[in-house]
């Protein structure tokens, strides 16, 4: 059977059936789809009941070797029967092309259905991520889903693919290629998070710049962005709006240089952590307020940054860091430093912690170098855990009367040969001095403490007597590895430590309670002195030990032990207590020395350390005999308490101002320094203005008060100094980076350098340019631009096509219609320059084949269509017939010899092209005939002549006309059996040929009267010619 005239049929989705069955075995049927365009096969399997198996075979007959899942269940069950099958997916944004970042909810119909997805490509099955929230869709992305509840069949899998149409920016405003990049938009709708790179790297550096703007939004969080990057070494410029780097450069393991941080980011979380090979920390901000982990398992930094006072979580900030030798200051404002330096093996020194901090768990916890602990500050309750395993330990501050728990405090610290005291307050010394080997003497134990479990455990050279006090309640494994035997002394009331020591290392206290020792005595009294003074200390008590303070902390075993006269130089409070073994502790003793000081010295190294725009940093040495200072600042006095700098701030830029200092102690105030004059320094310029070309870049900035020139850099180098306020850096090549700085110069200061500008020269305009402009279509093509990936097309003012050869076709254009072009070369992360405007206009053609062929009472005209044409005009002796649709038009109702003029013009709706050239036909004359015949080459035609009477014809003459290059004479009679040529008589047919030449005829009837009935009565001539072209043939015979 023919197809003439079927549609045609595409095969699009076949089955294959396959069945499997094992001996002792269920089986299943199942059927796998097959795309019959690119023979792809996709397995799309209900999950079966039962513990099944799954085995992979390939699919029989399958072209592209597919795979197929089989499912054969293990289980002895019967068959199941049909089940219901969970609804398909749905998802709440249909598939598409958007613009912007977009939020993917999945909904089932089925109820406590479980939802399975992927996002690339692939189908989703039960190892897929759970569907719980809205997926953030930044980039090109199909989503692919299906959802599974026990009991019923699997869903349908439902996929949409998503096009994610973003323009971004980088800081200098240049176009970004986020095909490079993951962003998504904040939940503020405000700004946006850029969330991964996924660009390549090459030497080290990733490829373009990071985005800072994204759909005119500013980006202000980098959270994972280059987490795992391993080959990048140099991480690139962040943009000044980022307020967040959470895990920016995590686990970045061959950076080695970090970038510059913004002035506004506030949270650096994670933000360097792992990167090993980093040699040093960037400057932190002053607003950041967490460094959580930021710098975790940086092994080669040496040097800490300055951690501002904004900061407030330094949790992890630096553990792991074995390169580090000495800790920051801590400032006061962080609370939380749990494990703040842990494992830095390197640290032999450590800052002092301040009273801000709560939590200090495990903050030095493995510094094997630390030979000295830091002084910590009143306010903290938790050590626990604090210094264990710091094995080279050998001297710690006091412990702070706000603690509460020790627990294992110093445990490991096997070179702390005698422990801190313990304060009143502390109630868990849990394992605080386990495994401290060389310790040999126990500290007091103040009443306060109620858990002692493991506390020296493993001291193995702890002697002496220990003393119990009543409060403890838990006791446990205190001298677990401990030599023994060890004093014990307590009082029968405390049943724990009755019930838990053994007999032989316990001296219990006498009956009636244990003997105090006599409080310490102090010579001379305590009063007040003229100059330094000389100190002795005793105690009534024979063989009594005596320690004291001078910083008005309370004494203790682990206080300073008094050998010799104390010698004090300032007002003083010394408190001291007596100790003896066996026996209890003193009351404390306290005498309060006020020593008289002569009025202190003009300060010394009075000067500026650093100047800016709004501050000058001012510092001076320590006076002798100095209580504290006082500033004048512009004939204003400050009281700067004892501290030996000052930042005066809030200034006016290249302003200047005039200090003296003084210092001051209770007898009164020093002499003033001599006069201080420092200025601060110039604005630093800004530029305002930025434009580039192919070889140059233009810089422009606003002028700066007080400056009298300007130093320009390029690339690190002063190339120019010069009093405008801009300037042209020529002679550069194309799509090249530069990096540009400036600064004020005044006569008495100068400003510091400007931010670094980077900019990048443009590509150079494409060249040979060339058009081809039809009706609706306009081609450019142009040469090859050095260096460019692609190039935008600007039609009419708009970015209207992007392509990457140098070709491009604008079709569909309304003819006669007027467009500008414009085009430039571009990269992943530069343009170029636009070239010169070009303006076309496509055009309607003026039409071809134009004929106007008269006949006795009308002129047809005719013509060939025009391309694009949606209608012609014509026109007739200038009076306008408009819109024809046809091509061709009938001039009618004209008589004998009339005489008109033609022309025509094509036309796209309200849009008219040219008019063609006049044509000027007559109508023929009367008694003309005219025959246009459609010939077709080699093929004869006949031209009959009849009239209703032939006698009204006698004595006229017939001419017939004809042109010998279209037509050639075949028989000048068809009415006899022989074929005529030659002018002669005809007496067959009653006619008379008076002359024949090629292109005319002439004959005559010879004789009219006829026979009535005659045969011929109504035919003069048939004429038979042959035609000698395809196409219109036009004959005319004229009767006279």
């Amino acid at each position: 059977m023919s197809s003439k005239g079927k549609k045609s049929i595409s095969l699009v989705l076949f089955l294959l059936i396959l069945f499997m069955s094992l001996p002792g075995e269920s089986s299943y049927l199942f059927a796998t789809a097959a795309n019959a365009k690119n023979g792809i096969t996709n397995p799309d399997l209900n999950r079966l009941t039962g513990n099944a198996k799954s085995l992979r075979e390939t699919a029989a007959g399958n072209p592209a070797g597919g795979a197929a899942e089989v499912y054969v269940s293990d289980s002895s069950e019967t068959e199941p029967g049909p089940e219901v099958r969970v609804e398909t997916p749905v998802f709440s944004i249909p598939a598409g092309t958007y613009n912007g970042a977009q939020s993917i909810e999945i909904t089932c119909a089925t109820q406590g259905a479980e939802i399975k997805y992927t996002t690339d490509g692939t189908i989703p099955d039960v190892n897929s991520p759970n569907y719980t929230g809205p997926i953030i869709i930044t980039t090109a992305t199909t989503i692919t889903a299906a959802a599974y509840k026990d009991g019923m069949a699997d869903s349908e899998t439902a996929a949409v693919r998503y096009i994610i149409e973003i323009t971004a920016t980088d800081a200098d405003g240049s176009p970004v290629d986020m095909s490079l990049w993951s962003c998504y938009e904040n939940p503020d709708g405000l700004s946006y998070t850029l969330s991964a790179y996924c660009g390549d790297i090459a030497d080290g550096r990733i490829l373009g710049k990071v985005p800072a703007v994204i759909d005119g939004k500013p980006v202000t969080a980098m959270k994972w962005t280059f987490s795992g990057c391993m080959d990048l070494t140099v991480a690139p410029e962040i943009p000044e709006s980022v307020t967040e780097l959470c895990y920016t450069f995590n686990n970045c393991i061959n950076l080695l240089q970090a970038p510059e941080i913004p002035a506004g980011v506030i949270n650096m979380e994670y933000a360097f952590s792992a990167c090993s090979a980093l040699l040093q920390a960037p400057v932190i901000p002053s607003g950041v307020t967490s460094l959580s982990h930021t710098f975790y398992n940086c092994r080669k930094i040496t040097q800490a940054p300055v951690i501002p006072g904004s900061v407030k979580n330094m949790s992890y900030a630096f553990a792991g860091c074995t390169g580090l030798v000495q800790t920051p200051g801590i400032p006061y404002g962080v609370t939380d430093m749990n494990y703040a330096f842990s494992r830095c093996t390197g640290l032999t020194a450590a800052s002092a912690i301040p009273g801000s901090v709560r939590n200090l768990k495990y903050a030095f916890s493995g510094c094997t170098g630390l030979t000295w602990g830091p002084e910590i500050s009143d306010g903290i309750t938790d050590m626990s855990y604090v210094f264990t395993n710091c094995s080279s330990l050998t001297d710690m501050p006091d412990i702070p009367d706000s603690v509460r728990n020790m627990s294992y405090a110093f445990s490991f610290c096997s070179s702390l040969a005698q422990a801190p005291a313990i304060p009143y307050g502390v109630t868990n010394i849990n394992g605080a001095f386990s495994h401290c080997g060389s310790l040999v003497q126990a500290p007091i134990i103040p009443e306060s403490v109620t858990i002692m479990s493991y506390t020296f455990w493993g001291c193995a050279g702890l002697a002496g007597d220990v003393h119990i006090p009543d409060s403890v309640t838990e006791l446990s494994n205190i001298f677990l590895e401990t030599s023994m035997p060890i004093n014990m002394l307590y009082s029968a009331a405390n049943t724990a430590a009755e019930a838990y020591f053994a007999p032989e290392n316990v001296r219990k206290a006498p009956e009636g309670g244990i003997e105090t020792t006599a409080a310490p005595e102090f010579y001379p009294a305590p009063g007040i002195y003229q100059g330094p003074l000389t100190i002795e200390l005793s105690s009534a008590t024979t063989g009594a030990a005596i320690y004291y303070t001078l910083d008005g902390s309370e004494p203790t075993a682990g206080s300073i032990c008094y050998t010799g006269p104390v010698n004090v130089a300032e007002t003083t409070t010394v408190r001291a207590v007596a100790l003896r073994e066996g026996m209890e502790a003193s009351e404390i003793s306290r005498a309060e020395y006020t020593i008289e000081k002569p009025l202190p010295a003009i300060p010394a190294g009075f000067r500026t350390t650093e100047t800016s725009e709004n501050s000058i940093t001012l510092v001076w040495e320590e006076a002798a005999g100095a209580d504290g200072y006082e500033l004048e600042c512009d004939g204003s006095i400050f009281n700067m308490g004892t501290a030996d700098q000052f930042t005066h701030e809030g200034l006016a830029a290249n302003s200047r101002h005039t200090y003296r200092i003084r210092a001051k102690n209770a007898q009164g105030e020093g002499e003033w320094s001599p006069a201080l004059v420092a200025m601060t320094k110039l604005l630093c310029p800004a530029a305002d203005s930025i434009s580039r070309t192919d070889t140059s870049v233009s810089i422009g900035w606003s002028a700066v008060d007080g400056a009298l020139e300007y130093e320009l850099e390029l690339n690190g180098a002063v190339v120019r100094t010069l009093s405008l306020t801009e300037h042209t850096f020529t002679e550069l090549a194309p799509n090249t980076g530069c990096t540009i700085r400036i600064r004020a110069l005044g006569t008495e200061s100068q400003s510091g350098w400007s931010k670094e500008y980077r900019i990048y020269t443009l590509l150079p305009k494409p060249s040979g340019i060339r058009q081809t402009v039809r009706a609706t279509l306009v081609q450019l093509d142009w040469e090859q631009t050095d260096s460019a990936t692609g190039y935008d097309i600007e039609i009419d003012g708009e970015i209207a096509a992007q392509v990457i050869q140098p070709s491009f076709t604008s079709s569909g254009i309304i003819p006669g219609t007027e467009h500008k072009y414009r085009i430039r070369a571009k990269t992943a992360s530069n343009v170029g320059q636009w070239s010169e405007e070009i303006v076309l206009r496509t055009y309607l053609d003026i039409p071809e084949g134009i004929s106007a062929d008269p006949l006795a009472d009308a002129v047809v005209f005719s013509w060939k269509g025009v391309e694009g044409a949606t209608g012609y005009d014509v026109s007739i002796d200038n009076v306008t017939i408009e819109n024809i649709s046809e091509t061709v038009y009938k001039h009618t109702g004209l008589g004998p010899s009339e005489t008109h003029s033609y022309k025509l013009r094509a036309r796209y709706r309200e849009v008219t092209g040219e008019w063609s050239q006049e044509l000027t036909v007559s109508t023929p004359q009367a008694g003309t005939a005219i025959c246009r015949v459609s010939g077709k080459n080699g093929r004869a035609f006949d031209i009959k002549l009849s009239a209703v009477d032939k006698v009204l014809y006698a004595q006229k003459t017939f001419t017939v006309t004809y042109d010998p290059e279209e037509a050639e004479l075949v028989d000048l009679c068809t009415l006899t059996q022989e074929k005529e040529l030659t002018a002669a008589d005809i007496p067959e047919a009653n006619i008379k040929v008076l002359r024949c030449v090629p292109g005319e005829i002439t004959f005559c009837i010879k004789n009219p009267r006829i026979i009535a009935g005659d045969y011929y009565k109504n035919i003069i001539n048939t004429i038979q010619f042959k035609a000698k072209k395809d196409g219109i043939i036009t004959v005319t015979c004229q009767i006279q």
